[in-house]
């Protein structure tokens, strides 16, 4: 980890992410200035790394006096900062980010100490499943001390296989289901997912999902 400057002078941030952002800072922020960016309201997205990217640049840019309004990732890592850093964006961003995660993406499910999350937590179920259904602010995987959290036991377990199996998908922060592929983190999968939460109104005023391309799951065998 190294330390920030700017509004996150003095906090610890992934060596990674933190140097990605300083290579194009000066030229987002000159472009924004061009574009009269204090006077405007800022919304800011990004996908996987472009969604720590997008954490990260909201929180510089509303300490350098632009409006940010909300943040918005999809398959963001969960390793970017610490305590310190999460509070903060916190501080700077408050209730603007949103996090959103589609089934067993690895990539969102990555964690080691002493990071922290930032904003709220939003899951898509799997297609094959749950056709997509959003479950928001949801709260953060965990790793429980019980084991028959996430597992049910025949004859004693009151809950369901599907209630388990949904419990376990959602919240469980080891990285064990069998489900569990890379393909899930590709951004189409996203694309679909948010596809799925429009109105028929709001479909007809865009182009429907293009999955006429293979590549785009890389060995899934239900590109559906």
């Amino acid at each position: 980890m190294v330390e920030g400057d700017g509004a996150l002078k003095d906090i610890k941030i992934h060596k990674g992410f933190w140097g990605s952002f300083v290579i194009m800072r000066n030229e987002l922020i000159d472009h924004l200035k061009r574009l009269d960016g204090k006077n405007k309201k800022i919304w800011i997205t990004g996908h996987s790394l472009g969604g720590a990217m997008s954490i990260l640049s909201a929180a510089y840019l509303e300490g350098f006096g632009f409006p940010i309004q909300n943040v918005y990732t999809y398959a963001s890592p969960r390793a970017i900062g610490g305590k310190k850093f999460m509070n903060k964006v916190d501080e700077l961003l408050p209730n603007k980010i949103q996090r959103f995660e589609y089934f067993l993406d690895p990539i969102a499910m990555l964690w080691t100490p002493p990071y922290k999350n930032n904003g709220k937590r939003n899951w898509y179920e799997s297609a094959e499943k749950g056709n997509y259904k959003l479950h928001l602010d949801t709260k953060e995987r965990y790793i429980s001390t019980n084991p028959t959290e996430f597992n049910r036991v025949p004859f004693f377990d009151k809950r369901s296989k599907e209630d388990v199996r949904l419990h376990r998908q959602r919240y469980n922060a080891f990285m064990t289901d069998s489900k569990m592929k890379v393909h899930f983190h590709n951004s189409q999968w996203y694309v679909k997912a948010a596809y799925a939460q429009l109105t028929e109104e709001e479909k007809k005023r865009l182009p429907s999902v293009d999955d006429s391309y293979p590549f785009l799951y890389y060995g899934a065998s239900f590109g559906k």
